[in-house]
């Protein structure tokens, strides 16, 4: 049977052999369903390089360990054998097929086929997109007009292909009239004439005409560059490759001028159910706090018990003194990393059976196999995706009847339409794919604008604090905070200020004129995307003035509200449970003007830094005396 973790393993290997083997050309990477039957989906995987190839006598020994095609391959390229060895190994135990087609000089296409169980989620249909049936896709690279095409085709349009600015021109000026083009993709770096070039031609040529098109430029070079190469040029949107159904789902809605631009409706809503792991005890171990903030919040509200740490060491010691059906460990801590945390744990007999499933960014083979090898049971990827994380946890995690008997209520029902005011707010962001940054929070509005501000909050000082740590040589710490950007980056949906973290990363190794370029290029996103959030926390603050909330502080409180506010606090901080803010701020609020408002800004301050000890002995300053 097929499993998640290890086809992530082979993909990682015959990819990174790919990438070695072709020097210039392409690496497509497809699947496809091959056959099915009942509840088994066998899927045919391949990848496809343009690279060196290999001959027909080199295959017959390519898949034996340590075998190399040639010895002046291996010295040219580095050793593959070892890994098709391995990945064949793999292919093996999940029950499939491994191959290889290779014409010397041309390049190989590895294929496998692996059978899977087929997934309970039921995703909903997109809905009708803004535009006319037909788009008009432009791209000197013939895979590339295919995979776009084969989206097109998948949304319900019809797409037609043009392999030059020149024959795109030719296109739209022969379907003007009777058939017009609704919608032109075009790339940036083709021969002859660019993307930038084409778009300035059709703009003088058609701009006044009545059905003009809307242009998206795509691009596999940096979307700054892009967007400064054709800052004289209306174009309505930018993509950057690979294009993902998604990514051009939203680019399409946005570039519509709808004002919400809010992919709820034909977003994939998390219907995993979650029932069987209600009353579940997990640890949950994460040093990022937004990452801990999130991954609690979703545990708890689908029903688990989660305790926290923040280290390796932490871990241990909370394992010592509790009973847990599974852990979340997170791979790289400081202190001690998940890895040495999990083979200590599996020294002792008694946790062999422990489920214990990592949780950290996509990165190398090496680092899945880590995973394995250290006694880990799976591997949850950074940025979060909902239903992988609850179908891995069900896949391992049996809570024990105890545990399901004091266990929270079910959870409550998604939330999946949004009213006008929410739509507003949303429209008004930059910079984060909603389809990502709702999926993640459940499409729990207040949450997920907790965290943009919990983000704001962290990160808006980033370029200073980072700048400085990394020209006074503490490079280490300088770079572990670029990964925490990185990572809250991604799972908060954005996406191009993550991927601007991760030039940055890359950058770090190279001169220090592309260091200054990267970092430059990532200041100007992290402030693209922080300004619409400090507008949005501005002006919040000032409807809190307005609002009856704000004639409630200064009308005398009830002392049994004010009671039971003070109880409820002290019940969340104990239980150290994230929407103690929650209950804090609605305690500020009304407390205003009293003279103990500044007791509560510091529970507040120690809340934030996840400090509910110091807020719970703060607290105690407040309550009567029992």
């Amino acid at each position: 049977m097929g499993d998640p973790l290890r086809l992530r393993q082979v993909l990682l290997n015959l990819g990174n052999n790919a990438i070695k083997f072709t020097e210039q050309g392409e690496i497509i990477i497809s699947a496809h369903v091959f056959k099915q039957k009942g509840d088994l989906i066998e899927l045919h995987f391949s990848v496809k390089d343009s690279g060196i190839g290999i001959s027909a006598e080199q295959q017959t020994r390519l898949f034996q360990s340590f075998s190399q095609a040639d010895s002046s391959t291996t010295r040219k390229f580095g050793g593959t054998g070892l890994g098709l060895a391995i990945s064949k190994k793999i292919i093996d135990l999940m029950d499939g097929n491994i191959w290889v087609e290779s014409t010397v000089n041309e390049g190989s296409t590895f294929h496998f086929t692996v059978a899977f169980e087929q997934s309970k989620i039921q995703s909903e249909k997109l809905p009708n997109l803004p535009l006319s049936h037909r788009v008009l896709i432009v791209d000197d690279n013939s895979s590339s007009r295919d995979i776009l095409c084969h989206i097109i085709d998948n949304f319900g349009l019809r797409a037609t292909t043009a392999s030059s600015g020149k024959e795109a021109l030719s296109l739209i000026t022969e379907n003007q009239t009777e058939d017009p083009f609704s919608l032109v993709l075009v790339d940036w770096k083709m021969p002859n004439m660019d993307g930038v070039e084409t778009c300035r031609a059709l703009l003088e040529k058609h701009q006044g005409d009545k059905d003009f098109p809307t242009i998206l430029m795509v691009t596999a070079y940096g979307l700054d560059d892009a967007r400064r190469a054709s800052k004289d040029v209306n174009i309505s949107g930018f993509l950057t490759k690979p294009v993902t159904p998604s990514s051009l789902f939203d680019a399409i809605i946005q570039s519509s001028h709808l004002e919400y631009a809010v992919p709820i409706k034909h977003t994939l809503l998390p219907k995993t159910n979650t029932q069987s792991l209600v009353g579940a005890h997990i640890l949950l171990v994460e040093d990022n706090l937004l990452n801990l903030e999130l991954a609690q919040e979703l545990l708890s509200t689908n029903g688990l018990i989660v305790d926290t740490a923040q280290n390796g060491q932490e871990a241990l010691d909370k394992l010592k003194d509790n009973t847990y059906d599974g852990i979340l460990m997170d791979c790289q801590m400081p202190v001690m990393d998940g890895y040495t945390a999990t083979r200590i744990i599996r020294q002792d007999s008694k946790y062999h059976d422990l489920p214990i499933i990592s949780m950290t960014a996509n990165a190398l083979a090496g680092d899945e196999e880590k995973v394995i090898q250290c006694g880990m049971n799976d591997h949850i990827s950074k940025p979060i995706q909902v239903n992988v994380m609850f179908e891995t946890l069900q896949k391992w995690i049996k809570p024990k009847p105890t545990s399901v008997q004091q266990a929270p209520s079910a959870p409550t029902l998604y939330q999946q339409s949004l009213t006008p005011e929410e739509q507003r707010d949303l429209g008004r962001l930059v910079g984060i794919d909603l389809t990502v940054g709702l999926a993640i929070t459940q499409y729990d509005i207040n949450f997920f604008w907790r965290l943009l501000l919990r983000f704001y909050d962290s990160q808006s000082f980033f370029v200073k604090q980072f700048s400085e740590l990394y020209k006074e040589s503490d490079k280490e710490d300088a770079l572990r905070m670029l990964h925490t950007l990185k990572g809250n980056a991604g799972n908060i949906g954005m996406t191009d200020l993550m991927h601007k973290a991760a030039e940055l990363e890359n950058a770090c190794q190279q001169s220090e004129e592309q260091f200054t370029q990267a970092l430059n290029q990532l200041a100007e996103e992290l402030e693209r995307v922080l300004l619409p959030i400090r507008s949005h926390k501005d002006r919040q603050a000032r409807l809190t003035s307005e609002t009856p909330l704000a004639t409630k502080k200064r009308q005398k409180i009830s002392s049994d509200y004010y009671q039971t506010l003070l109880n409820k606090l002290y019940d969340h901080l104990l239980n150290n449970r994230l929407d103690a803010d929650i209950v804090a701020a609605e305690l500020e609020s009304i407390m205003e003007g009293n003279e103990s408002i500044d007791v509560l800004h510091s529970i507040r301050q120690s809340i934030t830094r996840y400090d509910f000890e110091s807020a719970l002995n703060k607290l105690k300053d407040l309550m009567p005396e029992q």
